[in-house]
């Protein structure tokens, strides 16, 4: 028994008129989404181009002077001094040799911790809510401000988090993971 026809003649109305509704929809399907999606990637980039204060993150420049802030021109994601949020430390600007090649100005200044076991960052905000998940990202890049590679440990609270081993003065690492706030802080 042949359950589709070989023409549109020998078909039932119900059935071709089914096979009329489903070659129409995989029609639309390739020419009707196209242009969706199109304007879906044109409206997220729109959307990252945005401010991030609005969406309630905290970018951190470690090293920025003391009340200063910027907007990155590349992301226009607004940046803020660190100094608000621990009390150790020394700031430091990355070498010369490597400035040029930096194109985040997020990485021409950084914090580095000559003395004590532990230098803790606290974050104070409205936003941080007990329970709540948050996603936290951290960026290091050495920039040979010393000569000297290092490595160090990554806590949150008294919770191991990771490990960064810097061997190379000219790239840039990266550590991300999501937290819940157990307080009001971080």
């Amino acid at each position: 028994m042949k359950i589709v026809p070989d023409s549109i003649e020998q078909c039932s109305d119900l059935l071709c008129s089914a096979m009329a509704i489903a070659y129409r929809k995989k029609r639309m399907d390739s020419r009707f989404w196209w242009p969706i999606l199109l304007a879906l990637a044109v409206a997220s980039a729109g959307a990252r181009s945005q401010s991030t204060d609005a969406f309630g993150f905290l970018s951190i420049d470690c090293g920025l002077e003391p009340g200063s802030s910027y907007v990155d021109p590349l992301t226009n994601i607004s940046y803020v001094s660190d100094a608000g949020f621990i009390d150790t430390g020394v700031n430091h600007n990355i070498s010369v040799d490597y400035v040029g090649d930096v194109r985040n100005p997020g990485l021409l200044t950084l914090r580095a911790f000559p003395n004590g076991t532990r230098n803790c960052y606290t974050i104070r905000s409205p936003t941080v809510v007990r329970g709540s998940k948050y996603l936290l990202r951290a960026w290091f890049f050495y920039g040979n401000y010393d000569g000297q590679l290092l490595s160090f440990q990554l806590h949150l609270g008294v919770n191991y988090w990771d490990r960064v081993d810097v061997t190379s003065a000219e790239l840039a690492y990266w550590k991300e993971t999501i937290a819940v706030a157990t307080d009001g802080y971080m």
